[in-house]
C-alpha cells in the first residue's frame, strides 16, 4: 500500500519500480508471464514487507494505533509512511519530489503492457489523480482512508485514521527517523546481493 516508499527503494531502477508496485497484487502462480528483472523487484517488494513488519520498531508503531484500528493498524502504518516520507523528503535526495515522481509515472506507464488489466487500471488510476504527490497532504490520505473503507470488512476501524495518525505524529515520526535508514541499508544489501547474481 505505502507506494512511494516502495518506488525510493528501487533506486530508480526501472525493472525494481516497476516489480515493487506489482509486489501487492501478483500471484506467485501468475510470476511466469512477468519478465525476470521485474520478478526481481517483486521479490524484493515482499523482503522488504517482511523486514518491515517484523521490526521492533514497527511493531511498536501498530501498537500504537491497534486500540482504535486493530487488524488494519499496520496497512495505516504503511501508508502513513508515504507521508513521513514525503515530509521528509529534502533529507533523502537532491532529486525534487516532483522530479522523482513523474520519472516514476513514467516508468509505470512504459511498462503496462505487462501488467494484468486490474492492476494497470489502479496504476493509470494513480498516476491521473497524482496520489504519490498527494501523500505528503493529509487530505490525500483521508481520501486514501476513505477508499480503503470501502474495500475492507469493517471500515469503522478505518474511521478517524487521520486524527490517530496526527495526534501519534511526534512518535510517529521519530520512528520513521529511527527505522528507514536501516530499511534503506537493508534494501541496498538485497540489491547488491542479487547484482552479485546476475
Amino acid at each position: 500500500m505505502n507506494y512511494l516508499v516502495h518506488a525510493y527503494l528501487s533506486f530508480r531502477k526501472p525493472s525494481y519500480l516497476v516489480g515493487n508496485f506489482l509486489g501487492d497484487f501478483v500471484k506467485n502462480r501468475d510470476l511466469y508471464k512477468i519478465p525476470d528483472e521485474v520478478v526481481e523487484g517483486i521479490m524484493l517488494h515482499r523482503s522488504i514487507d517482511s523486514f518491515t513488519d517484523s521490526h521492533p520498531l514497527i511493531l511498536e508503531g501498530t501498537k500504537r494505533l491497534h486500540s482504535k484500528h486493530r487488524k488494519y493498524s499496520g496497512v495505516l502504518l504503511d501508508i502513513y509512511f508515504d507521508y513521513l516520507l514525503a515530509s521528509n523528503w529534502q533529507h533523502q535526495t537532491a532529486l525534487s519530489l516532483r522530479e522523482f515522481i513523474d520519472e516514476a509515472y513514467q516508468i509505470y506507464l512504459g511498462h503496462e503492457e505487462i501488467m494484468p488489466e486490474g492492476i494497470r487500471s489502479r496504476m493509470k488510476a494513480m498516476v491521473a489523480d497524482d496520489w504519490l504527490w498527494h501523500y505528503q497532504y493529509y487530505h490525500g490520505l483521508e481520501k486514501t482512508f476513505f477508499y480503503l473503507g470501502k474495500r475492507v470488512s469493517k471500515p469503522e476501524w478505518i474511521s478517524g485514521a487521520v486524527l490517530t495518525l496526527k495526534n501519534e505524529e511526534p512518535n510517529l515520526q521519530q520512528l520513521f527517523k529511527d527505522f528507514f535508514p536501516e530499511l534503506v541499508s537493508y534494501t541496498e544489501s538485497l540489491i547488491l546481493q542479487n547484482e552479485a547474481r546476475w
